[in-house]
């Protein structure tokens, strides 16, 4: 097998130690493709000729042999892939990340356009904290775990307070009721008490009444029977005086009197009747007669008029029963309505839709009409009676979903429906809808729902044009106006007012117009049947008069004349009452016989009076003791042994009966005491209850909060210790400890974190600052142009997502330093708004506030500035090299990125890199000397060694600044390098004026190190 080798290396050495790079390049065969290249880099750290040794093993043993020397060797390793080779250089050499592609940026630079591009994408290294915040965010995840733990604790622990609570209240409760009920218990012996009490005192009093009625009862009957053999004496005198005649006179005189009242009261009567039947209310006898011959007449009207109101009430209320069962049915579909607040479609088809949805065993939402499945906009509702008109009975079509029609079909088919069925195949991604640009579909709003799309497909197809005037209704097919009227095609037009334009919609999302449309039915036939109900009391009024006139012309056809004849029953009366005066006329002895007759009986009337009322009396008294006796020992037998001392003390307290006067009062009394101590037992039991399934509803919500510890325990009063103990288990020891170990995280872990993230990006962005410093100060050194120097300024950018850090930050620091006693509620709350900032910028990290936030470099700006090196005066700052001749503009860009290599190779701390070597092509091919020597002078100042590569016509421009040179000569496709001196140069050149033919190839480039 044929191998070819090649080798490169370098050498570095600082006087203590000595670093070798290199690399080895083979390819295995004759192949000369660029993928058969095989390649391995080595780092040597004083290690003598390395790469003899490497080359030997390479080709004795392969790179398998490499790898087990490189094992034994220490300071050697190699790798066999470029970037850990370079990572491993620019580790040691303590180089920037960015430092080799600013080398290869600089190269050729003759401006800058951004300052702030160069020094964040090729000057400052990539210290951005995107994946620390993110890191950051998670930990703080970990704390928010934590703080979801103690949440759960903690709800654990408010579910379990209640029952706490509710356990006393229900033991507060039951201790309540047992009192009463203990008081219900001794209040019948508490009142037996008092009443025993009462009634003996009422017994004593009965008893001494009683003695002394008896006593003037006995005075009151001699004085009686006294009296009563007076009056015999006098009646005998009176009676031989002729007093039986004049006794038998007044008693005809009394019953005459008696028939004309009776007469009087008939005449009365009639005159009424009479009036009321419109005959003529005399009461003479002609009169009368006239009236009677006059009946028949008015019985036959009146007859007729009950007849007709009889027929009249019939209809009335026939039409009235009507109007009742409408407004019955009215307020069924109202209330059916009312349970379905998302549709106008009448009950009917609403019920009709849930027995189909039932029987294909789907929600009635699966089952939308037309109608439900639209609404017209606010701003056109103008156009929704005309719309509604325009839809028609489409509306009322139910869309079935297409793999269920052909159940849906069958079940209809099979069954009477009584309604006007409509369905509509719909498919959940039909053909696309075309409206109208004018039609009314581009008027409604659609409801979100799978179905809608055919819902737009069957409506475009019933679209129409809409049109605010008759005459362009003329001229447009298929349009209609806003007050309904519609035009076909071939001059066609129509307008169906069958009903109004306002009534019967049935398009929206929710029920409001067809409750509205139903409740003004509903109020419309309720005010018809108040006025039918008013007509029909009118009605039954006439026909009750009408019924009442019947029954008084049958009185009036069975009435005398006698019965009402006043004048001469009055007559007949005076005739007597004359024969009584002359018989007791005052001179007469029946007169006096009389009158010492009529005074002894006034006095014995009243002295029986008396008897009867004493009788009366002492009776009542009686019967009193007998009742208050039976009363006294029936309260006795309720008292039994009576109440314990501190029974009547708490009766006492509770039932004072300090206003009870009397023993009677004591029924009541009771009653009033048993019923309000019921009603509290009542309440008490009530309350008791209502503890109880408070505390099992506490108890099932604890248990539900509960992450397993209750997960065995029932919800009975017996599991509340359970409970309880459980609260007590989380009060004392986990809610503690999950509270400790929060706030441990709290403060120490997550908090800490986030401090360090944020103190670590203000420490780059201070670190970027003082190394600018530095900078500046190199730069103070070298000219820009006579008297000025250069100065990079940077200025710290004002994001607005930095202010809201900031701000999120001093709302932490306040809350952590005030020491709040909210178990750190506040600072957890504070800390998350800072890590949901740190958390957004992490996942947003291209972005510019994000990297304002987590990146150093973009949280400053960099501009340059001239400096007078006499005055200290600075020009405007500039953010780029655009401005100036082409001259400044190159010397501008090289200051500024040999000031920005310096920075990207010269490590933290270091006044000069460890690794200064650059490469210059094609260095200075268009600038001047004065140019040219500035800058080098800068890179001299900034501590680079660099390598110049330049043709040879540019060569005496590095003369002065150079040492020597080496120079690259091709011959026949074959590189050459050589090293050589100026002095050996320009030997050279003279050697090469003397012989002509010596020529340089025009090719040739010479690299010239300083």
């Amino acid at each position: 097998m044929w191998k070819t080798r090649r080798r490169k290396t370098a050498t570095y050495s600082d006087g203590r130690q000595t670093v070798i790079l290199g690399g080895l390049l083979w390819v295995d065969g004759s192949s000369n493709a660029a993928d058969d290249l095989k390649r391995l880099w080595f780092f040597a750290r004083d290690i003598p000729e390395p790469l003899d040794t490497l080359l030997t093993l390479h080709h004795e043993g392969g790179k398998a042999a490499i790898t087990r020397h490189v094992r034994d060797t220490a300071g050697l390793r190699v790798f066999p892939s470029k970037k850990e080779y370079l990572a491993q250089v620019r580790s040691f050499f303590e180089v920037g990340e960015n430092a080799f592609s600013l080398l290869n940026r600089a190269a050729g630079l003759k401006q800058i356009n951004s300052i702030d591009q160069i020094f964040r994408e090729l000057v400052l290294d990539d210290r951005s904290a995107f994946d620390r915040a993110a890191e950051v965010a998670r930990e703080f995840d970990t704390l928010h775990g934590i703080y979801e733990e103690l949440q759960t604790a903690r709800r654990q622990r408010d579910s379990l307070l209640p029952i706490r609570q509710g356990k006393a209240d229900w033991e507060k409760v039951a201790a309540k009721l047992s009192a009463r009920r203990c008081l219900k218990e001794i209040l019948p012996v508490w009142f037996a008490e008092v009443a025993v009490h009462l009634w003996q005192a009422e017994v004593g009093k009965l008893t001494v009444a009683k003695e002394e009625t008896g006593s003037r009862l006995r005075a009151a009957e001699e004085l009686a029977d006294n009296h009563e053999r007076r009056v015999q004496t006098l009646n005998e005198e009176y009676l031989r005086h002729g007093g039986a005649a004049i006794q038998g006179i007044e008693e005809l005189i009394r019953a005459k009197e008696q028939l004309c009242a009776q007469i009087r009261g008939a005449a009365g009567q009639y005159e009424t009747y009479a009036t009321a039947l419109g005959l003529a209310a005399e009461t003479d006898e002609a009169t009368f007669h006239s009236n009677r011959r006059r009946l028949p007449e008015v019985k036959a009207a009146a007859e007729s008029a009950h007849a007709d109101a009889r027929q009249h009430a019939l209809n009335l209320a026939a039409e009235l029963a009507g109007h009742r069962e409408t407004e019955h049915t009215l307020s069924t579909e109202i209330q059916q309505v009312e349970a379905r607040p998302n549709s106008n479609i009448p009950a009917p088809h609403q019920a009709f839709r849930e027995l189909l949805a039932n029987e294909l065993g789907i929600a009635c939402d699966d089952l939308p009409y037309v109608a439900e499945m639209i609404e017209v906009k606010a701003t056109e509702h103008r156009w929704q009676g005309a719309i509604e008109r325009a839809i028609g009975s489409e509306r009322l079509r139910i869309l079935v979903p297409a793999h269920r029609m052909d159940d849906a079909l069958s079940w209809i088919n099979h069954r009477d429906n009584r309604l006007h069925i409509r369905l509509q195949r719909a498919e959940s991604f039909p053909a696309e809808a075309r409206f109208f640009e004018d039609g009314f579909t581009r008027k409604l709003d659609y409801r979100n729902h799978p179905l809608r799309e055919h819902v737009k497909l069957l409506l475009s197809r019933r679209d129409r044009h809409c049109v605010e005037s008759i005459e362009t209704l003329r001229r447009t097919e298929h349009g209609m106006t806003v007050e309904g009227t519609m035009s076909d095609r071939d001059g066609r037009f129509e307008k169906q007012d069958q009903k109004p334009l306002a009534s019967g919609w049935m398009t929206g999302f929710d029920n409001r117009h067809l409750l509205a449309t139903l409740q003004a039915e509903r109020k419309q036939t309720r005010e018809t049947i108040a006025r039918l109900d008013e007509k029909n009391r009118t009605l039954a009024r006439a026909e009750r008069e009408c019924s009442q006139k019947l029954i008084l012309i049958g009185q009036l056809e069975s009435l005398d004349f006698a019965k009402i004849d006043t004048a001469g029953a009055e007559q007949d009366l005076e005739h007597q009452r004359q024969r009584l005066a002359d018989l007791t006329r005052p001179d007469s002895d029946a007169a006096t016989a009389k009158a010492r007759h009529d005074e002894a009986s006034e006095e014995l009337k009243r002295a029986k009076a008396e008897v009867t009322r004493l009788t009366k009396q002492l009776g009542g008294h009686e019967t009193s003791l007998e009742s208050a006796t039976k009363e006294l020992t029936h309260a006795r037998a309720r008292r039994g042994d009576g109440l314990a001392e501190e029974d009547t003390a708490l009766a006492r307290k509770e039932f004072p009966l300090t206003d009870i006067q009397h023993a009677h009062q004591l029924t009541d009394a009771e009653r009033s005491a048993n019923q309000a101590l019921d009603q509290k037992i009542q309440r008490a039991e009530e309350q008791k209850t209502d503890a109880e399934k408070r505390l099992i509803r506490l108890m099932g919500n604890a248990k539900t909060a509960d992450t397993g510890a209750l997960s065995d325990v029932g919800t009975e009063l017996r599991d509340l210790d359970a409970y309880l103990s459980r609260l007590k288990t989380l009060e004392d020891e986990s809610l503690p400890e999950k509270l400790g170990r929060f706030l441990e995280y709290l403060n120490q872990s997550s908090g800490q974190g986030v401090t360090q993230l944020l103190t670590q990006i203000a420490n780059d962005v201070t670190l970027i600052q003082e190394r600018v410093t530095d900078l500046n100060a190199t730069l103070s050194r070298v000219d820009f142009r006579q008297g000025q120097f250069l100065q990079l300024h940077t200025q710290s950018i004002a994001h607005p997502t930095l202010q809201q850090m900031e701000t999120a930050q001093r709302k932490l620091r306040h809350i952590v330093l005030s020491q709040r006693e909210d178990e750190g509620e506040a600072h957890y709350r504070a800390l998350g708004e800072v890590v949901r900032q740190l958390r957004e910028a992490a996942e947003k990290r291209h972005t510019l506030g994000a990297q304002a936030l987590l990146d150093p470099r973009h949280r400053l700006q960099f501009s340059v500035v001239e400096v007078d090196r006499a005055t200290g005066r600075s020009s405007g700052a500039r953010k780029g090299s655009q401005t100036g001749s082409g001259g400044e503009k190159e010397i501008m860009a090289s200051y500024i990125l040999t000031a920005s290599l310096s920075y990207a190779l010269c490590p933290v701390g270091a006044a000069v890199p460890c690794y200064a070597t650059i490469v210059l092509d094609e260095a200075f091919s268009k600038s001047s000397p004065a140019a040219a020597a500035r800058i080098i002078e800068a890179l001299r100042a900034f501590g680079l060694h660099p390598l110049f590569v330049t043709p040879n016509k540019e060569i005496s421009l590095l003369k002065s600044h150079t040492r020597s040179a080496v120079l690259v000569h091709n011959k026949n496709k074959r590189a050459t390098l050589t090293s050589l001196t100026w002095e050996e140069i320009e030997e050279h050149a003279r050697s090469r004026k003397k012989d002509p033919s010596n020529q340089t190839d025009p090719s040739d480039r010479t690299s010239t190190p300083p």
